[in-house]
């Protein structure tokens, strides 16, 4: 496909392009229609191949073969990307590197694991993050009373981060996704960087491995602390990077879902009432909230060949950029995308959650906390209404709803 001939940058490259839905989707939908892959070429950022159909995304998932993960698998500019330090996280790595770092977890994060180990823990915890909603006297804001404290409450506990220390890595988090949010980067200094921001996050996890390796305990963090990956001990570098894609990516895109889809839910009464009187629907539900937040905006990849999708030549070398947000809301696979369906028969093919290899390690987990929480809140709420403007996130790598005042009985 060919460039099109205005500016579409802004989509990819700017934080509040996000936080304008309507505006993001109506350009989304055209270049679907018009251009699906698109290249974006601006001064200061890699150029990409912009891949915006669901078909075409899931094309390039699959050949994890061709399309490499890197450093710089997040779209960020070339001065952000120089003054990050080089990381080693699950979602940097390829082959038999990504399969061996990844296999160190995975058993914390299969379905029977996590319901034999879980499922109580988060029904008792949602059934507090309720009484907190009833305590606060019938109003609140959703997202930062509740939202944003109860996935963090569940994936710092299975980290094993402390309690207390749970308020400073919601700040550390939400500055490495945040630093482009006016409300948040207004209490950092001018020169602030995602470097910066990254860097802080990495030193205050760093304490974790020397405590774990001389007193272990059942957490995952006591997992990682000691595992070995080609028979020698995991470094400290390595070890504190998974800890931090942990606690963000099971943290911050959970977060959004809620906050998604609470909004969802209170502009679609109708389906609020059918949820109230028949929880069974809640399984499906979630799988729309998924498709409707896609709190994950894009990744990127690098060809190592030259690959052709659809009449486009992907050159060796070529970066392309995959935009989860579009393919969630495409016309051909999902009819009538815009419209937030519970009933939606593939609503599971969202993909949210990536693909193939690098598909998110704590997906169950996700599902299982909104299962929780919104089964618990909707068997206890009599009535529930938005009680103010909904603000979003300006970040271009996770970002969804950020206030949502509401008011209840």
């Amino acid at each position: 496909m060919t460039k099109v001939t205005e500016d579409i940058s802004w989509m990819f490259t700017e934080g509040s392009a996000y936080a304008d839905e309507d505006a993001w989707h109506a350009a989304a939908t055209r270049l679907r229609q018009e251009s699906p892959i698109v290249k974006v070429e601006i001064d200061g950022w890699p150029t990409v191949w912009a891949i915006m159909k669901h078909a075409d995304v899931m094309t390039i998932e699959r050949r994890h073969d061709i399309f490499l993960n890197t450093e710089r698998v997040l779209y960020q500019s070339d001065a952000a990307s120089d003054a990050s330090p080089p990381q080693r996280t699950i979602i940097q790595m390829d082959g038999a590197e990504h399969k061996q770092y990844r296999s160190l977890t995975t058993e914390y994060f299969t379905v029977g694991s996590l319901r034999r180990n879980l499922q109580t823990e988060l029904d008792e915890l949602s059934k507090s993050y309720v009484d907190k909603m009833v305590a606060a006297g019938g109003e609140c804001d959703f997202v930062s009373d509740v939202a944003k404290y109860f996935p963090l409450r569940v994936i710092l506990t299975m980290l094993g981060v402390p309690e207390n220390d749970h308020p400073e890595v919601l700040r550390l988090t939400q500055e490495v996704f945040g630093i482009s949010d006016p409300e948040f980067a207004a209490s950092l200094p001018d020169d602030f960087s995602f470097a910066d921001a990254l860097l802080r996050l990495q030193g205050f996890l760093s304490s974790l491995t020397v405590a774990r390796r001389n007193e272990p305990t059942d957490d995952i963090a006591s997992v990682i602390a000691n595992s070995t990956i080609d028979g020698a001990p995991i470094g400290d570098a390595e070890a504190v990077n998974y800890y931090a894609i942990i606690a963000t990516a099971g943290h911050d895109t959970t977060s959004s879902v809620m906050g998604g889809g609470m909004e969802a839910l209170l502009s679609n009464p109708s389906a609020l009432r059918e949820l109230q009187e028949d929880p069974s629907l809640m399984k499906n539900a979630v799988e729309e909230m998924l498709r409707w937040a896609s709190p994950a905006k894009a990744f990127t990849r690098q060809a190592t060949e030259d690959f052709e999708l659809r009449g486009t030549m992907i050159r060796a070398g070529d970066r392309v950029l995959l935009s989860y947000p579009s393919a969630n809301r495409d016309e051909e696979v999902f009819p009538d995308p815009f419209t937030f369906d519970i009933h939606r028969e593939n609503a599971n093919r969202h993909i949210a959650f990536g693909f193939g290899k690098h598909f998110c390690i704590g997906a169950e987990l996700a599902r299982m906390e909104l299962r929780a929480f919104f089964t618990e809140l909707l068997s206890r709420v009599k009535d529930i209404e938005s009680a103010g403007p909904v603000e979003r996130f300006h970040s271009t790598i996770v970002s969804g709803v950020k206030h949502l005042p509401i008011r209840y009985t």
